[in-house]
């Protein structure tokens, strides 16, 4: 078969020529990574910035379109963090009001416990929404806008966290849930908030993660010293536990798709069947 690469040409626009693939080609195109010149940036000198602006890769033809795809990632703690803490002041204000002393520790919780629906909520998402197979062209073409660029060039730091636009309607979803769910079980609001403060809190956490297990290599740290001192330094912890994680997720992008979904936890891939057993 002729290389599947050649059915885009990746010197125009992408989206535009994405009309012409049928599902099952698409899948098997978005699948076949395309390292590019982003991923090497950080170690190249600026005489060749020019260069690797050249290869990387553009969507759309219109300059507005195509920077509404481009996401910093600071843009995601930026947003979203003063959202989630000033919820979550808020709840632990009326719980403290409505529950004394034990407001505080009610809060604690349920922050805690959104933290957790949203590790199960990003597997579920990432399984069942953005690998969802797909064959009409505006399936395709918002597949690739959403998940499917990532997968095709997953180097590509312009694109490594969630543009807010899209993200919105995701976050006012899991805010009306926790409050219905709050109706529901005669909890109060003020238990949701604090809920929903965690959730946006790990939504947070996993697409900076996420961003920098992409954007930079991650040793495993100084054995040499963790030998000696028998305790690692919470540094040399961190950055083999960062390494893992890449190691994890690259695996999912270069070996097997249909694996190692989760990020931010990778535990709960060893719940559903789904973490790679070299990971």
């Amino acid at each position: 078969m002729h290389n599947i690469n050649a059915l885009v040409d990746m010197r125009l626009p992408i989206v535009p020529q994405l009309s012409s693939l049928s599902g099952t080609q698409y899948r098997k195109w978005v699948h076949s990574p395309v390292m590019t010149s982003s991923s090497s940036s950080s170690s190249t000198s600026s005489s060749s910035n020019k260069n690797i602006k050249q290869q990387l890769p553009k969507f759309f033809t219109s300059a507005l379109l195509e920077s509404i795809t481009q996401t910093p990632w600071y843009v995601v703690p930026a947003l979203w963090t003063p959202i989630a803490l000033v919820t979550l002041g808020s709840s632990v204000s009326a719980l403290a009001t409505n529950f004394g002393v034990l407001g505080p520790p009610i809060a604690i919780v349920s922050l805690m416990l959104g933290v957790a629906v949203w590790w199960v909520a990003e597997y579920i998402i990432h399984r069942f929404a953005f690998h969802v197979d797909v064959s009409s062209q505006l399936a395709i073409k918002t597949h690739f806008l959403l998940h499917g660029c990532h997968h095709k060039f997953p180097m590509d730091t312009r694109r490594l966290v969630f543009p807010p636009l899209p993200a919105a309607p995701v976050v006012y979803a899991f805010f009306t849930a926790y409050r219905a769910v709050a109706r529901v079980t005669a909890a109060p609001d003020a238990v949701a908030d604090a809920c929903f403060a965690g959730s946006l809190l790990g939504y947070v956490a996993y697409d900076c993660l996420h961003f920098l297990v992409h954007s930079r290599r991650h040793g495993g740290g100084s054995s040499t010293a963790t030998t000696r001192n028998n305790i690692a330094s919470p540094v040399s912890w961190a950055h083999r536990w960062l390494a893992s994680v890449r190691r994890s997720h690259m695996a999912h992008h270069f070996h097997s798709h249909d694996h190692n979904f989760g990020i931010s936890n990778g535990y709960v891939d060893r719940v559903f069947g789904t973490k790679a057993s070299d990971c």
